[in-house]
């Protein structure tokens, strides 16, 4: 029978986090999909762990010589067997009613392009970042209703055909953020389903701490108003190795006015652009 959703994953070098996000695929109440771990050369047990769970969902395991990120995602999405693709990273989990709330949610929107809301795994250990959480995925939702659209990040789902049409993800950093762009100029509007939501690992800010990071976060989403894609100075290196050993913290917190003040001039800008369309 022909899964509803094809599921693609990209790793590499995925062994600390791989098996929860599989873990609550296998979860799933409605097993009305796929996944397609497309992993870019692995050198851990990444591999090796997500076969475990071919038992228990049907899972298919593509290997690449080399892990790019754009590469990876059109891969999966190129040899999906469903008409609709979920992209998620290693280092997302979800809940059990995931697949089944999507499946829903897009037979009644009938739309191309989804993308769900996104909340940190680690809210206890910083709870000013998922404060904040709420306010961001309502600055995507505004962004959606303007000329320069942008998303949550990595998470979204996906007509395949006219994935396949509009060329996939291109190959710069800031893929996710650029396909909306690309879909907006073929006339395709994105939605926002604040039903789905997808808990992320706060990985990277653990590694940086939190002053380099955020930063880091506000500089490209700014960049982003203004631009279609992000440049090389803002990148970051794919591998879940780089991310094993918690650096230690050596500035101070930001606090979560501080944060707030930032956003909140963000969601006026927009809502101004919305007002002029």
């Amino acid at each position: 029978m022909k899964p509803y959703f094809s599921i693609i994953i990209p790793t590499l070098n995925e062994e600390v986090y791989i098996s929860r996000l599989l873990t609550s695929l296998k979860n799933q109440s409605k097993k009305n999909f796929e996944v397609l771990l497309v992993d870019g050369n692995s050198t851990d047990k990444t591999r090796s762990i997500a076969r475990t769970f071919s038992t228990s969902i049907p899972l298919k395991i593509i290997k690449l010589k080399k892990g790019d990120l754009s590469t990876q995602k059109n891969t999966g999405g190129s040899r999906a067997k469903a008409d609709t693709l979920i992209f998620f990273d290693a280092d997302m989990v979800v809940r059990n009613t995931f697949t089944k709330i999507a499946e829903s949610e897009i037979e009644k929107k009938r739309g191309f392009v989804f993308i769900p809301h996104v909340y940190p795994l680690e809210k206890k250990d910083y709870p000013e970042v998922h404060a904040v959480m709420n306010l961001f995925n309502q600055l995507v939702g505004l962004s959606l209703n303007t000329h320069i659209p942008f998303s949550a990040g990595p998470p979204q789902l996906w007509n395949k055909h006219v994935f396949l049409r509009i060329g996939g993800f291109d190959r710069i950093f800031g893929e996710d953020h650029h396909i909306i762009r690309k879909a907006q100029d073929w006339g395709i509007k994105p939605m926002q389903i604040a039903k789905l939501k997808v808990w992320f690992s706060l990985r990277r800010l653990k590694k940086q701490g939190r002053i380099k990071l955020f930063t880091h976060f506000i500089r490209t989403h700014i960049h982003l108003l203004f631009n279609d894609t992000v440049p090389k100075g803002f990148e970051y290196k794919m591998g879940g190795q780089l991310y094993k050993e918690k650096r230690e913290e050596l500035t101070k917190q930001f606090s979560i006015g501080d944060i707030h003040s930032v956003l909140i001039r963000v969601r006026g800008f927009l809502r101004n652009l919305v007002k002029e369309e």
